[in-house]
């Protein structure tokens, strides 16, 4: 078992408005936190794994493709690999998402 302290990370990113903290790496699959403080935008660009977006708080405005919509936090959103995404502030509060990046497919359920 593998576990990690959600309060705690490591920094990967700090930028004006956005602060991306990795949580856990592991063969396979990978979860960061993704800050954004209002205005700020992480422009489009794909990945070659799907992608799990979870809303935890405040709102986001996020594409996958061609579909643009505004997330409210307890929200999760699918972005298949090699889909062009981007995702951005909302109005209000900070905005906490959550990332999930499947590297691989390792057989589990």
């Amino acid at each position: 078992m593998v576990t990690a302290d959600m309060q705690t990370g490591t920094s990967v990113l700090s930028t004006e408005g956005i602060q991306v903290v990795s949580l856990l790496a592991v063969p396979g699959a990978e979860l960061v936190e993704i800050i954004l403080e209002e205005g700020a935008f992480i422009g489009k660009h794909s990945m070659p794994m799907d992608v799990v977006f979870y809303v935890k708080k405040g709102a986001c405005t996020i594409t996958v493709g061609d579909d643009t919509q505004l997330i409210p936090s307890g929200t999760a959103v699918l972005s298949p690999a090699g889909i062009p995404k981007s995702i951005g502030h909302a109005e209000g509060i900070t905005a906490e998402v959550l990332v999930i990046k499947v590297l691989q497919h390792t057989g589990g359920k």
